[in-house]
């Protein structure tokens, strides 16, 4: 952490755990979250995105229309691919939204619900930004930084078809050693490529094997379809495009969550929230960069179970109660840039 972080955390008795409840009294009222909302927006953004999608597959190769089509599909299967995290967070309050994430979106685009089971390591007091966080990297501000994903970020879809449309066939026949290895080092939505996951528990494990047996089946009815000729060869090239834009987006909104600065070492709930970023601006930049409420990642960090849909008015009303020199202001910036300024430098 950086001095003036430090500062804050040594000056600041009253919100020495960023109790934010202390002001706001009904924050009861913002905790529930709302089915229809989720549905509505889960179901909207996929139809949108496959839809462009199609258009893509109907246009000219390379034309201007059929990038456009392309790069719409992205933002919005982007944007459903984001439900797998308020899943992970409120699937227990929404019947039936785990299933309708993974047979909807999650198994047909290699992304199964279970990847982001890790997902708890992101919140713990003592595995936050920690090599057993594998949502955070040491991220540096410095060109190589910015220009490496584009680059980096291609073989992803490539990974996806073989992890999730090959590998599940293969499990029956590697050992229970190769199935954990497989579990371990190559089953989490991960930024950390170091983290170890933990072995599974029973529930885990049938979760796995099941949502793995889904991603096969539905990949393998994919490319079915385009051997037998029943769809053309560039629905495959077109997915690949779009994927390949939804992981750049995921990665450059990565970057600007937090601060990364805290060089693997375990910190306190408040480092925590002080290591995140809220972005209050740039409405076009949050479309792309921010869907589902990750524009309000500090908020999120705070309070874990507060669905996307009520983070702006919890926000803004936590704004006109904390005092001037409360630590969450630090988390603020204005837009994407700003928030990329407060990456360490290289």
């Amino acid at each position: 952490m950086d001095t003036f972080q430090m500062q804050l955390v040594e000056s600041d008795k009253r919100t020495s755990g960023l109790v934010i409840g202390d002001y706001v009294p009904d924050l009861h009222n913002y905790s529930r979250p709302i089915p229809i909302i989720f549905w509505l927006d889960f179901l909207l953004s996929l139809l949108t995105g496959n839809g462009f999608l199609y258009f893509a597959v109907k246009n000219t190769s390379f034309s201007p229309e059929q990038v456009l089509c392309i790069f719409i599909s992205a933002v919005f299967l982007f944007r459903a691919g984001v439900f797998m995290h308020e899943a992970v967070h409120a699937a227990k309050q929404i019947p039936l939204f785990d299933l309708g994430y993974n047979f909807l979106h999650g198994f047909v685009h290699k992304l199964p619900l279970y990847i982001f089971g890790a997902h708890k390591h992101h919140h713990a007091a003592e595995t936050y930004g920690t090599m057993n966080d594998p949502e955070y990297e040491l991220l540096k501000g410095s060109p190589l930084h910015y220009v490496t994903p584009i680059f980096s970020q291609t073989v992803m879809p490539l990974l996806l078809l073989i992890r999730f449309g090959i590998v599940p066939a293969l499990l029956p026949f590697i050992g229970e050693k190769g199935r954990n290895v497989i579990y371990q080092y190559a089953s989490t939505f991960a930024l950390n490529l170091r983290f170890k996951r933990s072995l599974p528990n029973e529930k885990e494990r049938i979760e796995w094997y099941w949502q793995d047996a889904g991603c096969f089946f539905y990949n393998t009815i994919f490319f079915a379809l385009m051997i037998s000729g029943v769809w053309s060869w560039k629905v495959f090239f077109i997915w690949y495009a779009i994927f390949y834009l939804t992981f750049l987006f995921n990665f450059y909104r990565v970057m600007t969550s937090h601060t990364y600065s805290t060089n693997f070492n375990q910190t306190n709930r408040k480092l925590q929230i002080l290591d995140s970023v809220t972005v209050t601006g740039s409405w076009i930049l949050g479309l792309v960069f921010y869907p589902v409420g990750m524009r309000y990642h500090a908020l999120h960090h705070l309070f874990p179970h507060i669905p996307y849909h009520n983070l702006a008015r919890l926000h803004r009303s936590i704004l006109t109660t904390i005092p001037a020199g409360h630590p969450y202001r630090e988390t603020l910036v204005l837009n994407y840039f700003d928030a990329l300024r407060r990456l360490p430098k290289a």
